[in-house]
């Protein structure tokens, strides 16, 4: 399991483009912007990719949240988007991000 996590790391690094894990939140923030004008699609499949190899990192919350906010504004896939929310509540309830997910959470939930 630690390769596996090594090589999602490897991978998250080089989307973000920092060398320091504390960095990777703001810096995936960055990215996240440039990929959603260029291809979206992929950079949720890459995403997705790197979040089962990550669970439990510092910034495991901050690709569910990038993928949740994909999921709702480029796809309008309100359900994808709620079922990303709620597993960073579940999992990640500590996090930084556990307010915003709450606040979307129960937005599309209404």
């Amino acid at each position: 399991m630690a390769d596996r996590q090594q090589r999602g790391l490897d991978v998250l690094h080089r989307i973000a483009g920092v060398a320091r894990l504390g960095g990777l939140g703001q810096s995936l923030e960055r990215r996240l912007h440039d990929g959603r004008r260029r291809n979206p699609v992929q950079l949720y499949q890459v995403l997705g990719e790197l979040v089962e190899p990550l669970a439990g990192n510092e910034v495991s919350d901050n690709i569910l949240y990038g993928m949740a906010r994909l999921a709702e504004e480029e796809f309008h896939d309100q359900p994808r988007a709620l079922s990303h929310y709620d597993q960073i509540i579940a999992d990640y309830g500590e996090g930084g991000l556990n307010d915003e997910a709450l606040w979307h959470a129960a937005r599309l939930a209404r």
